[in-house]
């Protein structure tokens, strides 16, 4: 696994836990740069909004 992205045990909807791949920010915009899609810019948008 890479270093930017980790795991955590994330309640699923049928009520049981499971790790679940998570990426912090910066790894997020990594993802973006790599994808350079429109739907990977909207999101990215959305990101930058909230933070």
């Amino acid at each position: 696994m890479s270093k930017k992205i980790g795991q955590l045990k994330l309640k699923s909807y049928d009520g049981k836990y499971y790790n679940t791949d998570v990426v912090d920010i910066e790894g997020m915009f990594r993802i973006i740069v790599i994808k350079q899609n429109k739907l990977a810019y909207e999101f990215e948008d959305q990101i930058l909004e909230n933070k």
